[in-house]
């Protein structure tokens, strides 16, 4: 080793972290706005009004409105929501919109995803995690949170690979 190992090792460390905030980030903001924007697409086609789906359940629309995503890059916090279809709270016609619900969450989460890169897929609507776990009363919506999610993993992959280097 050469007595400017050190010193190169530092600059080599300080141009890669350069190269990284200046091109890289932005490339891969881009590409998880796409997914994001897929996303907001996938939840308008799939959770079909008025009644919906046996995967993607619609009573009042809310688990639907509460569906989306956020991107998060060093505190800046992005959300993607479907465009609001519910008419009630979920509170038997009272209470907050599913829609509320999931702006309000994603914002929450700037806190938790402050550093790095991020993409959260979230459904904030209390139920949720009991839909996704069960289903309905009437048995609908069991794994709609995995799918949604095996979706948003095939597209950051598809659009990696697509991606002009």
């Amino acid at each position: 080793m050469g007595k400017f190992s050190g010193e190169n090792a530092k600059t080599f460390k300080s141009l890669v972290q350069k190269y990284v905030e200046n091109d890289v980030k932005s490339v891969l903001v881009g590409i998880l706005k796409k997914v994001a924007e897929d996303m907001v697409k996938t939840i308008d086609r799939a959770f079909t009004m008025p009644f919906g789906t046996d995967e993607f359940p619609v009573w009042s629309a809310n688990l639907r409105d509460a569906t989306g995503v956020g991107i998060y890059c060093d505190g800046v916090v992005q959300y993607f929501c479907p465009t609001k279809r519910a008419s009630q709270g979920i509170k038997r016609g009272k209470g907050p919109f599913g829609a509320t619900l999931l702006q309000q969450t994603i914002l929450n989460g700037a806190a938790e995803y402050s550093r790095g890169i991020w993409l959260v897929l979230f459904s904030s609507v209390p139920y949720a995690f009991y839909i996704d776990k069960n289903g309905s009363v009437i048995g609908r919506g069991v794994g709609f949170f995995k799918s949604l999610e095996n979706h948003i993993a095939a597209q950051i992959i598809l659009n990696f690979k697509t991606t002009k280097k």
